[in-house]
């Protein structure tokens, strides 16, 4: 390339790394889990969420598991019920109609007490089968 050359990035985009710290805290988080240790579990998860939050956002998806999913179901097991309820929130924001979220939703609504949140969720969830 000559000195007159420019090098134009068209668009920005991940570092392969990335997708990878991100997998690494979800297994950690997912061993944690089956050793019962749900303190290290959720605080795994929750990593990989702040991982996953700040990817370039890019079409298509760089990463396609929701650590989300993984942190509320953690949450749900610890009986956090409305922590998870706000994490699901959060991940039917960034992936409407996800069938993980919306069924830990639905359960964690169920924990609380709040039936009728809860059936809207179910109708939700009726709608995909």
């Amino acid at each position: 390339m000559s000195q007159g050359d420019l090098l134009v990035v068209m668009e920005p985009f991940n570092a392969p790394v990335s997708g990878a710290k991100i997998a690494v805290k979800i297994l950690v988080g997912i061993n944690a889990e089956q050793e019962n240790d749900l303190p290290s579990a959720i605080l795994a998860f929750t990593k990989a969420v702040k991982l996953e939050d700040i990817l370039i956002y890019n079409k298509p998806e760089y990463w396609l598991l929701p650590a989300r999913q993984y942190l509320g179901s953690a949450l749900l097991k610890a009986g956090s019920f409305s922590k998870a309820a706000t994490i699901f929130k959060a991940d039917l924001k960034e992936n409407p109609n996800n069938h993980c979220a919306l069924q830990g939703l639905f359960e964690s609504l169920q924990k609380q007490q709040q039936s009728t949140a809860a059936s809207v969720v179910k109708i939700q969830l009726e709608k995909q089968l």
